[in-house]
């Protein structure tokens, strides 16, 4: 018997119990949210990733599947590695809230927001969903995660929120298909970051596992995600490691990417997925720190850790969350101020954890 069919000993737990998972949850309110909408329209975080977008897919296919109508609107737009994942869904994507409000069918009755731990981290669709009056379903695996007011569904202890939508897709009794396999596979993947970070578990292997007999390649997915990316995106990568700064005896490891290297490389925010990686692959490295300019006034940090390290604490501090090894936070300073500041941050952090071990 595999551990996705062993079952829970205690089934049936309520969605806020610290315990609950998406094996163990009572999902009758949710299906109950779903048969009971005609019109959906679902959206996902800001410089959406693998994870939100394959979560989003997976699940516009499964509402499909059940007759009911969809539509997707993101607050950015889809990264090209990951435009497969929209193929036969009505799809588009809104900066502005008339943009949005153009684009929201008429009769649409519930919204789904997916892999969002904030309001803000939605652009404009919150706010177009609150003008709407829409019933909102939020399903996340963010331990930061702060929404209220809506039916929550929200598992930390998950690796992704593509293993809980496939949990949901079997609470809806509906057969594992190609078009939501290879979603499913694509946010497991790409969340666990190729099934080698501490997300990585024996239940979103089996699900992986399940997703490649329903018809996802793994072969084809990662030369999608991984090899299909424009000359542009390795000069950044290039300019981005040439400034790497080493702090903290190498334990930490920080770079920087400005506008004026995405202007002279003909790239964007959305070509930087998994830049922050990069430097934790230094030997002795534990804490990497990514700055990216985003005005002459704000910055973009993401943080990544291995082990003991929480950066999603780190984050917390300055308005910003995530999980306990991967982290981001948004800061209305000049990147080199921010950076400064986080860089400052993260040496006490370590500095601290070496006074108590």
């Amino acid at each position: 018997m595999s551990m996705l069919d062993s079952g829970p000993a205690t089934p049936g737990l309520p969605a806020d119990s610290p315990e609950a998972t998406p094996l163990t949850v009572d999902w009758q309110p949710v299906v109950d949210f779903i048969r009971g909408g005609h019109s959906f329209v679902l959206t996902t975080h800001i410089h959406s990733d693998g994870d939100g977008l394959g979560s989003q897919s997976a699940l516009a296919h499964a509402l499909l599947a059940l007759g009911k109508s969809v539509k997707i609107i993101n607050p950015t737009k889809v990264d090209d590695v990951y435009t497969y994942l929209m193929d036969g869904l009505d799809h588009a994507c809104a900066a502005e809230l008339d943009e949005a409000r153009a684009h929201l069918p008429a009769g649409v009755d519930r919204a789904v927001v997916l892999d969002v731990s904030t309001r803000e981290r939605t652009g404009v669709l919150d706010p177009l969903f609150r003008e709407q009056n829409l019933p909102q379903l939020v399903i996340d695996h963010h331990v930061s995660s702060e929404y209220t007011g809506a039916l929550c569904y929200i598992f930390p202890r998950s690796g992704s929120t593509g293993e809980v939508i496939h949990s949901l897709v079997r609470a809806l009794a509906l057969p594992l298909s190609q078009p939501i396999a290879r979603a499913l596979y694509t946010a497991i993947y790409t969340d666990t970051g190729g099934f080698s970070n501490t997300a990585t578990s024996g239940i979103n292997l089996e699900i992986a596992a399940r997703c490649v007999g329903a018809g996802a390649d793994p072969v084809w997915i990662h030369d999608r995600i991984h090899q299909q990316h424009p000359l542009g995106r390795l000069r950044l990568m290039g300019w981005m490691l040439e400034g790497l700064k080493s702090l903290a005896g190498g334990t930490i490891h920080s770079s920087m990417i400005t506008l004026d290297m995405f202007a002279k490389t003909g790239t964007g925010r959305e070509h930087t997925e998994g830049f922050v990686s990069n430097g934790l692959k230094v030997a002795g490295s534990e804490i990497s720190l990514l700055f990216t300019e985003t005005s002459a006034s704000s910055c973009k940090v993401s943080l990544r850790s291995k082990g003991r390290y929480d950066v999603n604490a780190l984050a917390a501090g300055f308005g910003g969350g995530g999980h306990r090894n991967a982290a981001g936070l948004t800061l209305a300073l000049p990147v080199e101020e921010g950076r400064a500041l986080i860089e400052e941050a993260a040496v006490a952090l370590v500095k601290d954890s070496h006074s108590v071990s």
